[in-house]
């Protein structure tokens, strides 16, 4: 059993800097998102030919990434720490879960299901190659965030990761109240 492969957005900022925007998303909260942000984690569920978008993507939004490619892995990785709940066994608390719609043990839904009976606060966006309206609205109607059909534009990702991630913290604080 290997440990994920864990990216910072400073190294991914680094290597794809050429492909990477210029400038910021026009966003007057950015400080307060930059702020939040960095205390939680990216889990990409996906096979490595997958991640290049969403890592630049992230990497953006300056938030720190772990990817593995499928079902398992990810259970191991957002097991809970005995001490805190909502901290994932990695120690930084996932507040974004990004997984393509096929795995190799599993699907999407799979990854939904494990992220609610783990307790995990967490968004969970669905990746895919074939618009589906029937998979569009059993997304949404099980409760992930978004479903992003590649390829898509680069302003559609960024925001929907960032709208994800801003939803996130509601959700840990509400979970963490009920407890």
């Amino acid at each position: 059993m290997h440990p994920p492969n864990v990216f910072s957005a400073r190294a991914i900022s680094i290597a794809s800097r050429g492909n990477a925007r210029e400038t910021p998303p026009p966003d007057s909260g950015e400080e307060e998102f930059a702020r939040r942000s960095s205390r939680v984690a990216a889990l990409l569920v996906m096979p490595s030919e997958r991640r290049a978008l969403f890592l630049q993507a992230l990497s953006e939004l300056d938030v720190p990434v772990y990817c593995v490619e499928d079902c398992r892995e990810a259970r191991r990785l957002l097991q809970p720490t005995p001490a805190v709940s909502h901290t994932s066994s990695v120690g930084l608390p996932v507040g974004l879960i990004v997984t393509h719609v096929s795995l190799p043990d599993g699907n999407w839904c799979d990854v939904l299901r494990m992220m609610n009976q783990l307790g995990a606060p967490a968004s969970v966006v669905v990746d895919a190659t074939e618009v589906n309206p029937t998979l569009w609205s059993e997304v949404f109607w099980r409760g992930a965030y978004d479903l992003l059909v590649q390829p898509c534009d680069w302003n559609d990702v960024c925001q929907c990761l960032e709208g994800a991630l801003r939803s996130r913290p509601r959700r840990l604080a509400s979970s963490l109240s009920s407890s």
